[in-house]
């Protein structure tokens, strides 16, 4: 009725107000129980493995005039790539994983070392990211797998990738002085809890 006396008067039907949001909208963000969350080890196993793009990054051979020489471009990227182990190490020391992000964490840092690092050792170290990178790339693996076996089972197809990335590496001086310095604190370790022997106390003299 009010529309034909509205016609009848000559006037136009007054305009409903324009809503900002649609129903779908209004219903998705107001809707109990329904928000969608990726979860903090989705997250973190997002991040390990698209952080590791940095190592895989190569500079243009032919660089625009101004660019940053090949030697500034790589001590940039060994820069970018220690922050990144540094945050790696961070996780693994200080952040609660699953046994799906600790096996990400072991996958990212075995793909990482396997591309990095050659299996004979460049001449020239000081000339390639591996020759950087190599002292905190094995400190950082070793140290992972250590804590990853201290809180979850590593799957022994893991294992096997392990022992054969780090014989098929046995030329890097690098990685004998990291286990070297690895089997040390584990035998210390094992001395002090099975035999309460602190083997870091010098011995009495005439001993």
């Amino acid at each position: 009725e009010n529309t034909l006396e509205q016609q009848a008067a000559g006037t136009e039907p007054a305009a409903p107000p324009r809503r900002l949001r649609n129903d779908s909208y209004l219903g998705a963000v107001t809707r109990d129980n329904v928000i969608v969350r990726a979860g903090l080890q989705n997250v973190l196993q997002v991040f390990m493995t698209q952080a590791a793009n940095v190592f895989l990054a190569t500079p243009s051979p032919v660089a625009p005039p101004g660019a940053l020489s090949q030697q500034q471009l790589l001590e940039e990227q060994t820069d970018t790539c220690k922050r990144v182990l540094n945050i790696y190490r961070y996780m693994v020391m200080h952040v609660a994983m699953d046994a799906n992000s600790w096996e990400q964490l072991l996958l990212v840092l075995l793909q990482i070392t396997s591309l990095v690092l050659t299996k004979v050792p460049p001449k020239r170290k000081q000339e390639t990211l591996g020759g950087f990178l190599a002292p905190a790339l094995f400190q950082t693996l070793i140290v992972t797998w250590i804590k990853a076996n201290l809180n979850v089972a590593v799957k022994p197809e893991l294992w096997q990738s392990f022992m054969e990335l780090l014989t098929r590496l046995t030329h890097w001086e690098d990685l004998i002085k990291e286990w070297a310095k690895t089997m040390e604190t584990l035998t210390r370790v094992l001395a002090r809890h099975v035999y309460s022997l602190d083997l870091t106390e010098a011995p009495a003299a005439g001993a």
